[in-house]
């Protein structure tokens, strides 16, 4: 199950588990800070932990404006970028293609 677990005594911190892309870790970020009621640009720490992720942009988490460290245990990660590639899927077979 997918799901990001964020304690406000840790409020700096933000642990996730299970993604599946970087826009599902953002929106769950998203989500589970905000049902909170904290903000997410506190959060300077983000841990993902088995996640399989077949395209991770790193520029993505820019709204959180004060990260200092994003960990990655125990995840695939197919593709790797600094900043947003335009890609197309083909579902099919699975494979990323640039455009």
């Amino acid at each position: 199950m997918e799901e990001c677990t964020y304690d406000r005594d840790k409020f700096m911190e933000i642990f996730c588990v299970n993604m599946t892309s970087t826009e599902q870790t953002v929106d769950k970020i998203n989500t589970t800070v905000f049902e909170i009621g904290s903000l997410p640009r506190l959060i300077e720490y983000v841990d993902l932990q088995y996640c399989d992720l077949p395209y991770l942009t790193i520029s993505s988490f820019r709204f959180l404006s004060q990260l200092q460290n994003l960990s990655i245990w125990y995840s695939s990660i197919k593709r790797l970028a600094s900043a947003e590639e335009p890609i197309s899927t083909n579902e099919a077979n699975g494979m990323y293609l640039l455009i």
